[in-house]
């Protein structure tokens, strides 16, 4: 696995924002169809948070992932702790094993809790099962050691599990510290979602319509943290460069509803997942 080389802050920015707890839309719809059977007592459909796909510049969607998986990719979430990664890398495990799973019933959300307890608090508060403390800093130095975690142990089935049969989905997880766009843009077809990092810059944080430009960082932006999000679509501007559209783990007010644009310079570092293990 190849490392992001930038170097600079820790990874996790965003947990100064106000959190929610925004449901598993997996979760919700077994829970529903446990408790409504019958179709005299149908499942009541749950909205989701669809990408803006007029952008009123010119600029056009060519492969939208959110168009074809809502139900997987659909829902906006606010962190309200330094935990963007682990959010990122639990959404990105879960579209992988559950994307060719046609029956919503069938298909498995999983949990970050196990894996933000082993990388975060250490061995014993994971083995025993203590609680991190809610102010505790979850920013972390880079993705390896979690992304060794998915790999060596994997991640937890969200609900109905018990010690002794415990479901777990491992992944291997591959990090490209130079993808130029065209990288990005074949890693979102063969692959699906892509991870990537991004700098805390302040036209980033304010992000609303406008399109933000990733740069190589240099200087002073070395030292700010960084944060991770998940492109879900690309497309060309006007002058056919290529965007990529992100979803990102601040709630509805970043962006457009949760979803902003990014044209990538030159490169940038990216992750996604190639492939499930047994």
């Amino acid at each position: 696995m190849e490392e992001d080389d930038y170097g600079g802050g820790g990874i996790g920015a965003g947990g100064s924002h106000k959190g929610k707890k925004v449901p598993n839309p997996i979760k919700q719809e077994h829970k529903q169809r446990s408790q409504n059977p019958s179709p005299q007592n149908p499942i009541v459909e749950e909205e989701f948070d669809e990408p803006i796909r007029e952008f009123g510049d010119g600029s056009r969607l060519i492969f939208d992932l959110t168009g074809t998986h809502l139900r997987l990719l659909g829902r906006i979430v606010e962190q309200s702790q330094d935990d963007c990664w682990a959010r990122v890398l639990r959404k990105i495990l879960e579209f992988a094993y559950n994307r060719n799973i046609e029956n919503v019933a069938e298909q498995i959300p999983l949990s970050m809790k196990g894996l933000i307890n082993k990388v975060k608090a250490g061995r014993e508060i994971y083995e025993t099962g203590k609680r991190l403390g809610k102010r505790q800093d979850l920013t972390i130095d880079s993705l390896k050691k979690p992304i060794d975690y998915i790999r060596e142990k994997g991640l937890e089935k969200d609900f109905g599990r018990t010690k002794e049969n415990m479901f777990r989905v491992r992944g291997s997880f591959t990090t490209k510290p130079n993808a130029t766009p065209n990288d990005i843009r074949d890693m979102l077809l063969n692959h699906g979602v892509v991870g990537i990092y991004v700098y805390m810059e302040e036209n980033f944080s304010e992000l609303k319509e406008e399109i933000y430009t990733l740069n190589i960082p240099q200087g002073a932006i070395l030292d700010k943290k960084k944060h991770v999000l998940i492109i879900v679509a690309y497309g060309l501007t006007r002058d056919d460069k290529i965007f990529f559209l992100a979803q990102n783990t601040w709630g509805k007010e970043w962006g457009v509803g949760g979803y902003g644009r990014i044209i990538v310079a030159d490169t940038c570092s990216i992750f996604y997942v190639d492939g499930l293990l047994k």
